[in-house]
């Protein structure tokens, strides 16, 4: 079974029309990362040719001696 997902009307938008430049000013808590960035940046890997695309979760910086 597949969790809906809803998206508000500036993240709708943004979704739709793809621009290249996209500036978002926005509050805290709108979704801008989960539902603005990661779409754009998904959709993106997906359709440059010979991309395998996905998105990796980064564990920090480790630290060298």
């Amino acid at each position: 079974m597949h969790k809906k997902v809803y998206f508000n009307n500036p993240q709708r938008l943004t979704q739709l029309i793809g621009a290249n430049t996209t500036v978002i000013v926005a509050g805290r808590r709108t979704g801008k990362t989960d539902s603005i960035a990661a779409p754009f940046a998904l959709r993106n890997m997906q359709r440059m040719p010979g991309s395998t695309g996905g998105i990796r979760r980064h564990r920090g910086i480790s630290p060298q001696n």
